[in-house]
């Protein structure tokens, strides 16, 4: 019977890139690919809250609220 090791499920479960560089950099390589998630949620966080701010402006307060200048 073929026992299981941690390598069998990381390609399944999509963690190839974590696992590589905790394998390669170790603690370092973990806290990098967190920061790195991180800094792209906090970049298409910010392009979202781009856009709707956008659309408030655009869409509501220049046709609704303050039509005429």
């Amino acid at each position: 019977m073929h026992q299981q090791n941690e390598t069998d499920f990381v390609p399944d479960a999509g963690l190839v890139t974590p696992f590589m560089a905790e394998r390669l950099l170790g603690d370092l390589g973990s806290v990098l690919i967190l920061t790195m998630i991180a800094m792209t949620l906090m970049s298409t966080g910010s392009g979202e809250v781009m856009a709707v701010s956008s659309i408030i402006v655009y869409d509501i307060y220049q046709i609704y609220v303050y039509p005429f200048r």
